[in-house]
């Protein structure tokens, strides 16, 4: 019988064995930076043809009064899986992005690019995607939180546009990712350039453009829908431009003679800088410049005001001889908000929370509102009235999982989540009142949790852990007087613009 020899090249089972157990041990091959990059380059799609193929013809459907067939389920299918895939792509470059923001430039794995003005934060291109890294690297916002809630309202105000549904007016697939504490803007790609634009200024007002009858008509038609104020810009030589934008937001005719519209942050008009009597004075944490940036009227307001607002009031880039008048109108209607809408919802606050105390089910003629709100000029915190979402019958009990709701009713009215704690100043109800006072303090633990990522330079995700554990424990395990009374008191005022503390003392 044979003598059954063992093969050199095979080194027996248990050879086998070990080399499967070290590869076990070494774990899957680590992908680098550079290496992932490659990757999705390979794999991206053309973000901004297959979109706007895609978007025009599911509008042009919606917009038909023919009955919708399955090819137009498809085709809203698509749409959806081409934004999911999109935000995908977008979400792994950003991370990228945001890891490498502390190394010096000749280290980083993508090197931004320079391309346009300094409100939109760092750029970057990648894989198809344009990216505006939310920072406040100049000392525009007065703090990165800021510089993160403007590119926010870039993307509503993208969304405000789609929603008027103008002709031949593009936009660009977008989506806003947000890691340790950073915010990025992604958007897809255009074909354009900085000679293409032909309504709006890309250079911060020295040059303004309204070339383009077939794009005046259409922002015309969307000021129309919005309620906002056709109004002249002088550039700083003296020319006079007449816009329905702010003056800041861009048209362009692309290579592909499609017109695009971007950089639409400040698409609604910011709120007036009212002057308050008695107001006490607080050392703030953070010290917040050029709010006509980011503390915008909500665009639910703008469209109920009796008179059309301009988009850019209290703004430098505004001048005319009619910006005192636009400013008092913006002031009129933030003067509004603050004495009669925001005291009339914490009215009906009180009485949601008198039925929901006896659990009752919601009586609809007795918290009956009205949504139109045409002329708010004329209305009084007496004859105010709104309308919740939820309809008759709902149970109302109240806890901590009604906060979601109140915040969209919030919004639904007009009324900005910054003015959480004015609500809550004006509200009877105890229980309301911290139930209230408990999302605007989550909110401030929220921006100080992010505020401290923001300044740790690590790639390693453990230092990021270590942060949040130590805060939490200063937090909640070993509270000092000094924090809760102290730091984190005085950012809760300033974030939310309280300016009666006196009635948050028995509650700090």
């Amino acid at each position: 019988m044979k003598s059954l020899k063992r093969s050199k090249s095979s080194g027996g089972l248990g050879e086998k064995f070990r080399r499967i157990k070290a590869k076990e041990q070494r774990g899957p091959p680590v992908i680098t930076n550079s290496l992932l990059l490659k990757k999705l380059d390979k794999e991206k799609l053309d973000w901004n043809r297959d979109f706007q193929e895609l978007y025009a013809k599911v509008v042009e459907r919606c917009n038909s009064n023919e009955t919708t067939t399955k090819k137009d389920l498809e085709r809203s299918i698509q749409l959806r899986k081409l934004a999911a895939q999109f935000a995908s792509f977008a979400e792994q470059v950003a991370v990228i992005i945001i890891k490498e923001l502390s190394l010096p430039e000749q280290q980083k794995t993508l090197k931004p690019v320079k391309m346009g003005g300094v409100a939109g934060g760092e750029k970057y291109i990648a894989c198809g995607i344009f990216f505006k890294v939310a920072r406040d690297w100049v000392g525009l916002y007065g703090g990165d939180s800021f510089a993160c809630k403007a590119a926010e309202h870039e993307l509503k105000g993208t969304m405000a546009y789609l929603e008027c549904n103008l002709t031949g007016i593009h936009f660009p697939l977008m989506a806003l990712i947000r890691y340790r504490g950073h915010a990025v803007l992604a958007q897809s790609f255009l074909p354009i350039t900085a000679n293409t634009i032909v309504y709006g200024s890309s250079d911060q007002g020295r040059t303004i453009h309204n070339d383009d009858p077939q794009v005046e008509k259409q922002m015309q038609v969307a000021a129309t829908t919005l309620n906002l104020k056709g109004h002249f810009v002088s550039t700083r030589d003296g020319k006079k431009c007449f816009l329905c934008t702010p003056a800041d937001l861009e048209v362009h005719r692309g290579t592909d003679k499609c017109f695009y519209m971007i950089d639409t942050a400040r698409l609604f008009p910011p709120a007036a800088p009212l002057k308050r009597p008695g107001r006490v004075m607080i050392d703030p944490v953070v010290t917040p410049k050029n709010k006509h940036l980011y503390q915008l009227l909500r665009p639910e307001l703008v469209k109920k005001s009796a008179t059309p607002l301009s988009s850019d009031a209290f703004s430098k880039l505004g001048r005319d001889k009619q910006q005192k008048e636009h400013n008092q109108e913006v002031k009129e209607t933030t003067i509004l908000l603050e004495n009669t809408i925001i005291p009339a919802f914490a009215a009906y606050l009180d009485k949601r929370y008198s039925l929901s105390s006896e659990c009752k089910k919601r009586d609809t003629s007795d918290l009956h509102l009205d949504r139109s709100l045409n002329s708010l000029s004329d209305k009084t915190p007496e004859s105010a009235s709104f309308q919740t979402l939820e309809e008759e019958g709902m149970p109302v009990c109240l806890n901590i999982g009604e906060l979601p709701q109140i915040v969209r009713e919030m919004h639904m009215h007009g009324i900005n989540i910054r003015y959480l704690l004015h609500v809550y100043g004006l509200v009877k109800e105890e229980k309301m009142a911290k139930l209230l006072l408990t999302e605007a303090v989550a909110r401030t633990i929220r921006h100080q949790i992010e505020d401290i990522w923001r300044k740790l330079d690590s790639e390693d995700s453990e230092g990021y852990i270590q942060a949040l554990v130590d805060y939490l424990n200063v937090l909640f395990y070993t509270p000092h007087p000094d924090f809760w009374e102290g730091t984190l008191f005085r950012e809760l005022l300033e974030r939310f613009s309280y300016y009666r503390p006196e009635l948050l003392e028995s509650n700090r």
